[in-house]
C-alpha cells in the first residue's frame, strides 16, 4: 500500500489551520464579551476556503468532503455557540477546541491515507 503523504500533509495542515482560525475566533468573542450574529460562519467560511486552495476537496469524494469536512467544522461551530450560549465560559469553549478531533471520520484507506 503506497502511503500518500501529500493528502496527509494537506490534512494535517487543514485541522492545523482550522484550529488557529476558532481560537481566533474564540478570542474575537472574548474582546466582544459574547456572541454575534451569524457567529463563526466567516470562520467556516476560510476553513473552507483553505482546504480549497490546497486541493483537499479535488483529492477526496465530494460526499467525503461534505460528510468529513464541511460538516465537521458546522458541528464544531454549533457545538461551541452552544457551550458559549449555555454557561457563557470561553475557557470551557478553548478546552473543547483543544479535544476537538478535526476530520476524524475521514476514512483514510480509501484514499491509501
Amino acid at each position: 500500500m503506497k502511503y500518500n503523504h501529500t493528502l496527509a500533509r494537506k490534512v494535517g495542515n487543514a485541522r492545523h489551520f482550522c484550529r488557529l482560525q476558532f481560537k481566533k475566533l474564540l478570542e474575537e468573542t472574548k474582546l466582544r464579551k459574547g456572541l454575534f450574529e451569524n457567529w463563526g460562519d466567516n470562520t467556516v467560511r476560510e476553513c473552507r476556503d483553505y482546504i480549497n486552495k490546497v486541493g483537499i476537496d479535488s483529492a477526496v469524494s465530494y460526499q467525503d468532503y461534505y460528510d468529513d469536512f464541511v460538516d465537521d467544522l458546522r458541528a464544531l461551530q454549533d457545538y461551541l455557540e452552544d457551550m458559549l450560549e449555555t454557561s457563557g465560559n470561553i475557557t470551557l469553549a478553548e478546552s473543547a477546541l483543544q479535544d476537538w478531533s478535526f476530520f476524524s471520520g475521514f476514512d483514510e484507506e480509501k484514499y491509501d491515507f
